[in-house]
């Protein structure tokens, strides 16, 4: 080869320059595999396990554009601005993601968010639960006794408690034991007796029911 002739490269930088393509090609191919990878990862692990949720949650109608104008964010090409929504705030939890909110907020397509969220005069008995078990009030609008809800009561958390004289545990021959967690009713009757009713057991029709909500 004719080293002298600037038109030509010499065969070693030929051989460098040919190494450099293929480092380069080399590592971006190790790049996509990695991605690719993960994402057979994820795919995996999504299809293992489903799960369900229930959170308390604060919704203002805002369609996708106006999300995106609020957050101060351009609204991608791919995505339509017109697509029905909500914001969505977490009420019962959520580290802030905005300084106009206390709670993490993101958007919901209307269709998603219809589905799965109920008003909390409206919800079901296994949501009513759920708001019970994190410490709120719970009731029916067709129950006759007005003024009667439901508690969650955690028990005693491992703890033991003396039975004190003249109860009915102590006349029994239990003199300390634990509470286990229950639901206990504050009941109101026809002639306006109100008192708590602890271990309350739902009914069929309190377990259909749709009308349950938060006191």
């Amino acid at each position: 080869m004719d080293t002298c002739n600037p038109y030509i490269l010499p065969q070693t930088k030929i051989i460098k320059i040919a190494m450099g393509f293929w480092y380069s090609f080399s590592y971006h191919d190790k790049v996509r595999t990695s991605l690719t990878e993960k994402v057979r990862k994820v795919m995996t692990e999504l299809s293992k396990k489903t799960y369900i949720g229930t959170k308390l949650v604060k919704m203002i109608k805002m369609n996708r554009e106006e999300y995106n104008y609020y957050r101060g964010w351009e609204l991608p090409a791919d995505e339509n601005g017109l697509d029905q929504g909500y914001l969505v705030e977490y009420a019962d939890g959520g580290k802030p993601n905005d300084s106009r909110h206390k709670g993490y907020i993101s958007w919901s397509p209307k269709d998603v968010a219809d589905r799965h969220y109920y008003p909390v005069d409206e919800m079901t008995f296994g949501m009513a639960i759920e708001a019970a078990k994190l410490g709120y009030k719970i009731s029916r609008k067709g129950w006759n006794g007005k003024g009667m809800w439901v508690i969650f009561n955690p028990g005693s958390l491992g703890d033991t408690y003396t039975m004190s004289e003249g109860s009915v545990y102590k006349k029994h021959g239990v003199d300390e034991c634990e509470i286990l967690p229950h639901f206990d009713m504050y009941t109101v009757n026809a002639e306006g007796r109100r008192a708590m009713l602890p271990g309350w057991l739902a009914s069929q029709t309190d377990m259909i029911a749709c009308d349950w909500g938060i006191v």
